[in-house]
């Protein structure tokens, strides 16, 4: 869900280093591989296949649209209502991308135009800032307690899913 008021955290119980990346088609696959490390094993499953498509979507967009440098950094949060959430923050030197447009899925045919539809299909909600001469995508994913020893990422609704579905 796209929100245009940036989250408020309670506790930062985990933050990486900022990361500062080439404007390289690479740098998504070694932004995965900062994602990786942080989690370190421990977030197994959805939250962590989430978390690493997010970030190769933003990362990509921002290589592509943006100026460089790209840079991004992860922060493991309990956010004002309490839900702990990982937080994903991508930020380039570019005038940023427009809003108020929604998310498309691209062209039937197309290779590209679906990374902000993934990340509205997948993030529990996502956005965009501008902060001293930086655009900043960033994208929460909370975390809710399951029933095994890691806790998993909040499932996606059946409206993501099909937009999800859409952009495959």
């Amino acid at each position: 869900m796209r929100s245009t008021i940036r989250p408020v955290y309670r506790h930062i119980l985990r933050s990486s280093p900022v990361y500062c990346l080439p404007l390289d088609p690479g740098s998504a696959g070694e932004a995965r591989r900062y994602v990786h490390a942080f989690l370190g094993g421990t977030r197994p499953g959805v939250l962590e296949e989430d978390s690493l498509l997010i970030v190769s979507e933003l990362v990509t967009n921002a290589v592509r649209y943006g100026a460089g440098p790209v840079w991004f950094c992860l922060r493991h949060v309990t956010q004002s209502d309490g839900v702990e959430a990982l937080h994903l923050l991508v930020g380039d030197h570019g005038p940023g991308c427009d809003l108020d447009l929604e998310p498309t899925g691209g062209a039937a045919d197309s290779t590209s135009g679906r990374g902000l539809g993934i990340v509205d299909a997948l993030a529990s909600t996502w956005g965009s800032t501008r902060a001293q001469g930086h655009h900043i995508m960033w994208a929460s994913l909370e975390v809710v307690p399951s029933s095994g020893d890691a806790p998993q990422h909040r499932q996606p609704t059946d409206t993501a899913l099909t937009a999800l579905a859409a952009a495959a």
